[in-house]
């Protein structure tokens, strides 16, 4: 969510936080709905294993008309989620965690 407006089409990815003991070698990964809802999947298996993650945000990429290539510009949040280095986006993945408890909101 951005300024409370779901990221259609936003992919979002889970990269295992080794900092905090996170010694998975799956990146779960899943594309926003119209309701900014998404789901993980890796390695054929949905949902992601227990443990920290830091969470990337992948801009969304308008379908090319025509043939042509698309046209990409800035993302509409802070430039800093779209890279594992940067990001501040961190998740601690629980059992039997609550509907929601993984909502994600962005800055500009």
């Amino acid at each position: 969510m951005l300024a409370g407006s779901p990221l259609a089409g936003t992919g979002v990815a889970f990269h295992p936080d080794t900092v905090k003991g996170n010694k998975s070698v799956h990146v779960p990964s899943g594309t926003a709905d119209a309701e900014g809802k998404y789901e993980l999947v890796a390695a054929a298996k949905n949902g992601a294993e227990v443990g920290w993650y830091k969470v990337i945000i992948i801009p969304a990429t308008p379908a090319p008309k025509g043939g042509e290539m698309p046209q990409v510009g800035p993302p509409p949040f802070n430039v800093k989620y779209t890279d594992v280095t940067t990001t501040d986006l961190s998740i601690e993945v629980k059992a039997g965690a609550a509907p929601g408890a993984y909502d994600l909101t962005l800055t500009k």
